[in-house]
């Protein structure tokens, strides 16, 4: 399987939908979607773009589809209590927001925690993700714990 196959595998599994989904919101055929999946194929330009553009879904529906692969990369990092804040807890968010988490860390997580669990994260969702301690503290920390919802 090839970068871009692998790629769009993982992206349109993460989105929650079938190569036959893939392909009719893409303006192509579930065969070719399989074949560009398996390395056999690589798309044209045009036909890459239109995949693409198909695969871009709101964060909540991502955060809904790999809400237990997010739940084991917490549980890794000792990380409890996660809540989500912003856009996606509003209802607002669009293909390009990012997602937002507020969690209770360990004593002893530091600044290189908090990247490797963001980086995991943003891995396991395939879209930005902005980890906030809720020890945090600010007029933006404020609200961020006055409108979070638990994960």
């Amino acid at each position: 399987m090839g970068g871009y196959g692998r790629d769009l595998r993982a992206r349109r599994l993460r989105a929650g939908m079938t190569q036959r989904e893939l392909a009719a919101r893409s303006g192509t055929s579930q065969p070719a979607i399989a074949a560009i999946e398996k390395g056999v194929r690589s798309p044209a330009l045009e036909t890459r773009a239109r995949i693409d553009a198909a695969l871009r879904v709101r964060p909540s529906i991502l955060l809904e589809n790999a809400l237990e692969q997010v739940r084991v990369v917490l549980g890794r990092y000792h990380v409890t209590n996660p809540r989500v804040f912003g856009s996606v807890a509003r209802g607002e968010d669009t293909e390009a927001s990012d997602i937002d988490l507020l969690v209770t860390t360990p004593p002893d997580f530091d600044i290189f925690d908090k990247a490797m669990l963001t980086e995991a994260l943003e891995e396991a969702l395939g879209v930005q993700v902005d980890v906030v301690p809720d020890d945090a503290r600010g007029p933006a920390a404020a609200r961020a714990a006055a409108e979070a919802v638990p994960l």
